[in-house]
């Protein structure tokens, strides 16, 4: 009796049910993610991209906003809205899509996949240099769902109830997300082998043609 209330009270929180959100999406892109990477033959890490990353966010965005998030600003007011309330919970989810907490979330979700694909490859790199379970066909999604599941508890778990879905702006934690999302991309940037080489190429091209080379 003491266990079912104390899962009860557990699950009173919204971020206890996000854990079952969580659980729910992320169930659903590991098979989208097995079956692009395996039987499309997909590379790992685009595929890993668009099933956890994408098509996993969203699912887990709008399963958060029906079945867990308790507060919700409708009708000119933020306020608990029943869980039960499925029409005002979806109409809300519609709108949503267009306006701070949906862009907050995929500003996470994007932080959340250029770290996670960082550290993907370089698990798979470094498996494939001591040769380890070369053979088994799941091995790089197994690798990709426990990248995934790291990076999410790590920090996207948390802030996606305390910034991403919040109403009331917390300007501090508004700036430190914005700098952390735009050094990110500044790193990528200068980092990324391809993105340099392409500049480099069409700077050379412009050179010559300015100079009236043949090219």
């Amino acid at each position: 009796m003491n266990l079912l209330n104390f899962v009860k009270e557990f699950f009173k929180e919204e971020k206890s049910k996000g854990m079952i959100t969580s659980v729910i999406s992320f169930s659903a892109a590991n098979v989208l993610n097995i079956f692009l990477n395996t039987n499309l033959q997909m590379d790992i890490q685009k595929s890993t991209f668009l099933s956890l990353y994408l098509f996993g966010n969203i699912l887990a965005y709008s399963l958060d906003i029906v079945f867990a998030k308790e507060k919700l600003f409708v009708n000119n007011k933020y306020g608990k809205v029943p869980l039960n309330d499925y029409g005002t919970r979806t109409k809300f989810l519609a709108n949503s899509f267009f306006n701070k907490y949906f862009a907050r979330y995929m500003i996470l979700g994007i932080i959340d996949s250029i770290i996670g694909l960082i550290l993907l490859k370089f698990l798979i790199n470094l498996m494939n240099k001591y040769e380890l379970l070369m053979d088994w066909k799941y091995r790089d999604v197994i690798i990709a769902a426990f990248v995934v599941t790291f990076t999410y508890q790590l920090y996207l778990n948390h802030l996606r109830f305390d910034w991403a879905y919040e109403y009331n702006e917390n300007f501090l934690l508004n700036i430190i997300i914005y700098i952390w999302f735009t050094l990110i991309i500044l790193i990528v940037v200068r980092t990324d082998t391809s993105f340099n080489n392409t500049m480099t190429d069409s700077k050379a091209k412009k050179y010559m043609q300015d100079k009236k080379f043949d090219i």
